[in-house]
């Protein structure tokens, strides 16, 4: 993995909702139209 450099940037977000519910699948479709990668690392319940 090489680090980024001038001019590229990672941002990490921590949503609420399950990855596959339409309202947030249509975010990540989004987020995909404007960013070289989206990599989703996770979709967990909720605890307690």
């Amino acid at each position: 993995r090489r680090d980024a450099g001038l001019g590229e940037y990672r941002f990490f977000a921590d949503l609420e909702g399950r990855a596959t519910a339409a309202p947030l699948k249509a975010a990540i479709e989004g987020l995909r139209t404007h960013a070289v990668t989206v990599r989703v690392l996770g979709s967990f319940p909720a605890a307690g």
